[in-house]
């Protein structure tokens, strides 16, 4: 234990370094009861522990461990694989169904052709010897229009150029006068042609496009709610025909022959009826409503019952 000089501890004075006498180590001024001056005092460092050695060598290896990277997710990287795989497996299945579709396009494109030429080359025959072929065939260019309505007009006017090239025509003796068609009823794959025009989905008809069936005998056909809006019948015989809820709006009938013809509910909204002949004709319920009958051919056998008329029906005799 240090010796401490009580007087010199008692002074208030300023204390001041004293220089350490020769010879004398730190020991030697303890046990003298020489007080060092006071200072810093430096400090030794502890001594190191022996540690045992298999105590240092893990801690070594535990330091290592630590410095050592994390291992792989092994589980991670299989999840992200299998969904890279999944993505890839559906974007080329989006790709092959693509292609598949095309395909599939092309087949039916090629066996529309294949039924389309099939059918026409039928409709080419003629004589009696082939009219189950032609009727067969105009059936079969109907199930045509349904399946692909891109082909709808097409069919439409394949059917209309027959019946005008079968059917009789009226000769003509002079401007605007015809000769009367012969007294025989019309063809039966005619008729067919007509069911099939008047029956059609006029949804995809084509907007410029018109059934063309002037100048024609179709003497006794039956177009019952038939779907004929906008029809180019000029000059057509329709005698002795029934027209029972036919639409007739807006066609052209100038000239037309509907002697002895039944037209019960038929709508002729905005028709044109000019110099038409209706002798012996018989109207029911027929809407004329903006309808051009002028010039029109009648006699007392003539009977119109509660037709529909309005102010801008042009030619009422009765």
């Amino acid at each position: 234990m240090t010796i401490r000089n009580p007087e010199r501890m008692s002074q208030n004075t300023r204390r001041t370094r004293q220089p350490r006498p020769a010879g004398l180590t730190a020991r030697t001024i303890r046990v003298q009861g020489i007080e060092r001056p006071p200072g810093r005092r430096r400090r030794r460092p502890p001594p190191r522990r022996a540690w045992p050695i298999w105590t240092n060598l893990s801690a070594h290896l535990r330091r290592r461990r630590a410095r050592r990277p994390r291992p792989w997710n092994w589980t991670a990287s299989a999840s992200v694989i299998a969904a890279l795989a999944a993505a890839g497996g559906v974007f080329y299945t989006g790709l092959s169904l693509d292609a598949t579709q095309a395909q599939n396009d092309v087949a039916a494109r090629s066996q529309v052709a294949d039924r389309f030429t099939k059918a026409v080359d039928q409709l080419d025959g003629t004589g009696p010897e082939h009219l189950q072929a032609r009727i067969g065939a105009i059936y079969a260019l109907e199930s045509l229009a349904r399946d692909s309505p891109s082909d709808h007009p097409t069919v439409v006017e394949v059917l209309a150029a027959f019946i005008r090239s079968t059917a009789s025509k009226p000769g003509r003796r002079s401007f605007g006068n015809f000769d009367p068609c012969p007294d025989i009823d019309t063809p039966a794959d005619v008729q067919a042609a007509l069911t099939v025009l008047g029956r059609r989905e006029t949804s995809h008809d084509n907007s410029r496009g018109q059934i063309d069936l002037s100048y024609t005998c179709l003497r006794g056909v039956n177009l019952d709610d038939g779907r004929f809006a906008g029809a180019n019948f000029r000059g057509v015989d329709l005698s002795h025909s029934t027209l029972v809820r036919t639409d007739l709006s807006g066609a052209d009938l100038v000239q037309a022959d509907l002697t002895a013809t039944y037209l019960a509910e038929t709508n002729l909204h905005k028709a044109m009826l000019i110099n038409a002949d209706l002798k012996d004709a018989y109207l029911l319920r027929t809407r004329l409503t903006h309808t051009t009958i002028m010039l029109v051919r009648h006699n007392d056998e003539t009977l119109i019952v509660d037709v529909r008329v309005d102010a801008q029906t042009r030619g009422i005799w009765w």
